[in-house]
């Protein structure tokens, strides 16, 4: 079953998966330290301190150029709606 919350899905775990994924690992220890090796490097590649601010300043500097465009484009309302 998955939940959903906010946007975001959750799985409810299974223990006989669990069981049958630990056992796999324990029987391949080679191969799981290999996994975890990639993940590690992939980890380091894509969220370092400097991508990750990289992408927060980006971020940063589109919204603020969205709130830019919004503003100078705003509708003055007067007393007469049909001026729009």
């Amino acid at each position: 079953m998955i939940r959903s919350w906010n946007g975001h899905k959750w799985a409810d775990p299974s223990l006989p998966d669990l069981k049958r994924l630990m056992r796999h690992v324990y029987d391949h220890r080679e191969e799981a330290a290999e996994k975890g090796r990639k993940a590690r490097e992939h980890i380091l590649q894509h969220f370092s301190l400097d991508k990750i601010g990289r992408k927060l300043v980006d971020e940063i500097d589109r919204i603020k150029q969205l709130l830019q465009t919004l503003s100078s484009s705003t509708i003055n309302i007067g007393s007469n709606p049909h001026e729009l």
